[in-house]
């Protein structure tokens, strides 16, 4: 029987760096036995049409893509959408799978970080929401959060293919040994590194903290137009910026910003801890790249004050670059 990896994700664990290199070694991958199919890709490199059939339980579409994949070969899928499927949901896509052996990969790394992150991402993707009130979202309900409890994720793909068919890859223990999260994974699936081509190059570029929230504020200023929340706004401020860094408006809103911010921290606290206890009860041996106890350092995150941009000559600012980036309502 063939093995089927399936990387999970989740969300802001380099999965699209991953996606990227197996999608540039797919020759390597086939004399190793192994093939990272076209069929599921929709969007860049990773198989979130895969992931959408399984979530809308789209299961003929699912059966007729799957099926269409060339058998003779081990099967390697990447999505981080694949992380948002019920039970109901991934038991559908064990049954489309049925003839392979399937072992699943995810990657975890620290919450806090993984907060501040999706925040930002959230912010890229049309939300208006400032951070304060996202982590509170977040931080108030700790053990049933997906990014503060990891195990959430994971015990929905345990009950489906057992805890023994789950590998985890500690996303801060690469970093802390400089060890790229690719050649971990490819250690995981015992690939020959020596043949693979391997980029170090950053596919989802971090967007500085003053232009995340200006960002905020435009989308805000947008939606009160009429435009639906997405990226628009993140794809025509950075296109603007990018030709406009002198622009006296978007240097006065980020200097103004950056005046006033406020420290973040929470790796001394018990909601860390316990994030780390719980995992670490439940899946610390399925960790690959961390056989000896991993000790995290503190870190703190310099966020925008939420009202640091409230008088009427920021709001006119604000209503200036929007029309300068081509939105309007």
């Amino acid at each position: 029987m063939k093995k089927a990896f399936i990387h999970i994700g989740p969300h802001k664990t380099a999965s699209t760096y991953i996606q990227k290199q197996l999608f540039d070694n797919k020759d390597s991958l086939k004399q190793a036995g192994f093939i990272y199919p076209d069929e599921g890709i929709n969007i860049q490199w990773g198989h979130h049409q895969l992931a959408e059939f399984a979530k809308n339980e789209k299961e003929k579409e699912l059966e007729k893509t799957i099926g269409s994949i060339n058998r003779e070969y081990n099967l390697v899928l990447s999505s981080e959408n694949f992380d948002r499927l019920n039970s109901k949901q991934i038991l559908l896509l064990k049954r489309v799978l049925n003839d392979y052996e399937i072992h699943i990969i995810y990657v975890k790394r620290r919450c806090d970080d993984l907060l501040v992150s999706t925040w930002q991402e959230e912010i890229k993707h049309g939300s208006s929401i400032p951070w304060e009130n996202f982590f509170l979202n977040h931080v108030t309900r700790p053990f049933i959060s997906e990014i503060l409890n990891h195990t959430i994720i994971l015990d929905r793909f345990s009950e489906v293919f057992g805890k023994e068919n789950i590998s985890i890859i500690d996303y801060d223990k690469c970093k802390a040994d400089n060890v790229s999260i690719f050649t971990t994974f490819c250690n995981l699936l015992n690939l020959p590194l020596k043949t693979f081509i391997h980029s170090s190059d950053k596919i989802n570029i971090s967007i500085n903290y003053s232009h995340i929230e200006i960002i905020r504020y435009l989308n805000e200023l947008a939606s009160d137009l009429g435009n639906k929340n997405s990226a628009d706004i993140r794809d025509s401020f950075l296109k603007y910026v990018k030709s406009n860094s002198d622009c006296e408006d978007l240097q006065y809103l980020s200097k103004k910003i950056n005046k006033r911010k406020v420290s973040f921290q929470i790796d001394n606290s018990y909601i860390f801890s316990s994030s780390n206890n719980i995992f670490n009860e439940k899946y610390a041996g399925s960790v690959c790249n961390n056989q000896n106890e991993f000790v995290y350092k503190p870190k703190s995150y310099l966020l925008p004050a939420y009202n640091s941009l409230t008088s009427s000559a920021d709001i006119s600012r604000l209503e200036r670059l929007l029309h300068k980036i081509n939105i309007k309502g």
